[in-house]
C-alpha cells in the first residue's frame, strides 16, 4: 500500500484502491427495477466541512463511497476530527466530531487531491481565526482562481497570503460581517464565505450568490445546526452570524448527471 493510500484507509475503511480493468458487456435484454441513487459528491463536501464549525456531533447519511470523500475524511482527522463510518440497507452514513481542531499545516498530498479542500479556509477561519493550507488541487479542466474567495474573506476581516504554494489566513480579532458582491456566480465561493459567515458576528450578504442545488443543501444543515440564512430563491443570500451551532443530522441530497461536471458544463474557471 502506497503511502498516500496509508491515511485513506485510516480514514475511510471502505475506500479500496481498484486496479483498472476491462467491461465486456452484450446488449439486448430489457432493463427493469430498481437502484437506490447515493448523494452528490458536490454536495457531501461542504456538509462534511461543515462539521468543523461546531463541537457536537455532525451525522450526515446517503454519503457517497468515492475518493473526494476519502481525501476529506483524512483531511479532517489531520485537524484532530474524529470521523466514524456506518452502513446500512441504506447506504453509507458518516459521523464527525471536531470538538478540538487544530488549525495547522496539512498534508499537501492529500489537499492536491482535491479542489474541494479549499473550502476549509472558511470553516477553520470562522471556527479557530487561522488557517494554513497548500493551495488546492483537484480536477485538470482549467485553473480556476480562488480570488473570490480570498476577496470576500477578506471583506469578512480575514488577512490571506499567498505565497510559496501555501494560503496562510488569519483573523485575529475574528471575522465580521460584510456586504459581498460576486463579480459572477462562484459555487465554491459562495459555499466558502456561507461557511465562514455563520459564525461571524453581523450581518452578511453574498450578492450574485451561486444557486446550484448543493448550496441550498449546504444552507438546510447550516441553518438545521442554527444558522441564520435567508434568501436561497434570490441569489442574494443574507446571514446573520455569531450565534453558536449545534450539531445535526442530515441526509445529502441525492446526485444527479450534472454532478460534477457543472463547470465544464458552464466553462466555468472560477469555482
Amino acid at each position: 500500500m502506497s503511502s498516500f493510500n496509508d491515511p485513506l484507509a485510516a480514514a475511510a475503511p471502505w475506500w479500496r484502491t481498484r486496479p483498472g480493468g476491462c467491461l465486456r458487456i452484450r446488449g439486448g435484454r430489457a432493463l427493469f427495477g430498481s437502484y437506490p441513487i447515493s448523494g452528490a459528491k458536490n454536495a457531501v463536501l461542504p456538509l462534511m466541512v461543515s462539521a468543523l464549525l461546531t463541537p457536537h456531533l455532525v451525522t450526515l447519511h446517503n454519503v457517497p463511497a468515492n475518493l473526494d470523500v476519502a481525501v476529506l475524511s483524512a483531511l479532517l482527522r489531520r485537524f484532530g476530527a474524529e470521523v466514524h463510518w456506518s452502513t446500512s440497507r441504506k447506504g453509507l452514513s458518516v459521523t464527525i466530531c471536531a470538538d478540538r481542531i487544530q488549525p495547522g499545516n496539512i498534508d499537501r498530498n492529500l489537499v492536491a487531491r482535491m479542489r474541494a479542500s479549499v473550502l476549509l479556509l472558511g470553516a477553520l477561519l470562522g471556527r479557530c481565526g487561522e488557517a494554513s493550507l497548500p493551495m488546492p488541487g483537484g480536477d485538470a479542466i482549467g485553473l480556476r482562481s480562488i480570488d473570490f474567495h480570498i476577496a470576500g474573506l477578506e471583506a469578512m476581516g480575514g488577512k490571506v497570503t499567498p505565497a510559496g504554494g501555501v494560503i496562510h489566513a488569519a483573523a485575529r480579532a475574528g471575522l465580521h460581517g460584510a456586504d459581498i458582491l460576486l463579480p459572477r456566480p462562484s459555487v465554491g465561493a459562495t459555499e466558502n464565505l456561507l461557511l465562514a459567515a455563520v459564525l461571524a458576528p453581523g450581518t452578511t450578504v453574498i450578492r450574485n450568490a451561486a444557486r446550484e442545488p448543493e448550496i441550498a443543501d449546504l444552507a438546510n444543515c447550516l441553518m438545521l445546526m442554527g444558522a441564520s440564512i435567508s434568501g436561497l430563491e434570490t441569489g442574494v443570500l443574507t446571514v446573520q452570524g455569531g450565534a453558536p451551532l449545534a450539531g445535526a443530522i442530515h441526509p445529502v441530497m441525492p446526485g444527479s448527471h450534472r454532478d460534477g461536471h457543472d463547470c465544464l458544463r458552464r466553462g466555468d474557471h472560477e469555482w
